[in-house]
């Protein structure tokens, strides 16, 4: 939104969209766009994880993450270009950046582990739901468990890591090919072709791969397992990191990995025992949100608005 007229545009567009629908709540995920132009004017509920929605109450932004790129703007700078559009269009000005997530209810879907800002935060908790219901610890572990979508079965890097292992893994790539079937065939690593029930799957794994998401990376906390997690971009490399700093797994990029590396992780972080102790320190602390159900909460907010 930095670019001359493009938050302006992105403010038009929303404008006629609301004008024309007249809604009696906005419900707003990820859209500070949105947020701003109805803040104030319409009844809102911003949702998202720790991530992508900020604590409004913030004075600024803190990093969160090692800056490789330099700043295009500064914070006030950046408040200034945006209320200029935000007057034109009858929307209220801004006083400080945080405020874009500024809203009458707040939905967050994460647990505390993975919030970025959990030092500023005073918005609930809400959890992350996980399809099938959560996951709970098993004293005993063995084998691992593995999440990457699609494209990684290109990756024969992961791929043959995986296989390298030389430990039964459950693993899942969606629609699989039939050159990954074939690679897998006869080996120790089992193949799914439908998506894993994590609440059956994943307890008593000893090590769980993939590349950092949310949900799987929660589902694994739950469970007490261990990670290994391949991470490519910002949320995934902080999710990464919480895990690591905790002493529940390792990680790396993902476009940089190579078979051994992940082999040898993989066979590391399943026979570590102090990895072990420190996941299921993890799952004590949230085990509060086992069985989470943000929707069905965030739900019971929007009601409360008609």
């Amino acid at each position: 939104m930095i670019e001359e007229g493009a938050f302006a545009a992105r403010l038009a567009g929303w404008e006629n969209i609301i004008r024309g629908f007249d809604p009696h709540l906005i419900i707003a995920d990820y859209s500070p766009g949105l947020n701003l132009f109805a803040r104030g004017r319409w009844p809102l509920v911003v949702v998202g994880n720790g991530y992508t929605m900020p604590p409004p109450e913030m004075a600024f932004f803190p990093p969160i993450a090692k800056l490789n790129r330099p700043l295009y703007a500064s914070e006030p700078e950046i408040v200034d270009r945006l209320n200029r559009d935000l007057v034109k269009t009858g929307a209220r000005p801004i006083e400080r950046l945080p405020q874009l997530n500024e809203a009458d209810a707040y939905g967050l879907r994460t647990i505390p582990t993975f919030d970025p800002y959990r030092p500023h935060r005073l918005q609930p908790y809400l959890g992350v739901e996980i399809p099938g219901g959560s996951p709970t610890p098993l004293t005993m572990a063995s084998g691992g468990i593995a999440y990457f979508h699609e494209d990684t079965q290109l990756h024969d890097k992961v791929l043959d890591g995986l296989l390298g292992a030389n430990t039964d893994i459950m693993a899942y790539f969606g629609s699989p090919l039939r050159r990954v079937a074939k690679k897998f065939e006869g080996s120790r690593v089992h193949l799914s072709a439908t998506p894993l029930k994590l609440r059956d799957d994943m307890p008593g794994k000893a090590v769980a791969v993939h590349k950092g998401g949310l949900g799987f990376a929660t589902a694994a906390v739950l469970a007490g397992v261990p990670q290994v997690l391949l991470h490519s971009h910002e949320e995934n490399w902080f999710n990464a990191n919480v895990i690591v700093r905790a002493g529940a797994g390792v990680s790396a990029r993902y476009k940089d990995v190579n078979a051994s590396v992940l082999s040898e992780a993989i066979g590391r972080v399943a026979a570590s025992s102090a990895m072990r102790e420190q996941a299921m320190l993890l799952a004590e602390e949230n085990s509060g949100f086992r069985n989470a159900a943000p929707a069905e909460t965030i739900a019971g907010m929007a009601a409360k608005f008609f």
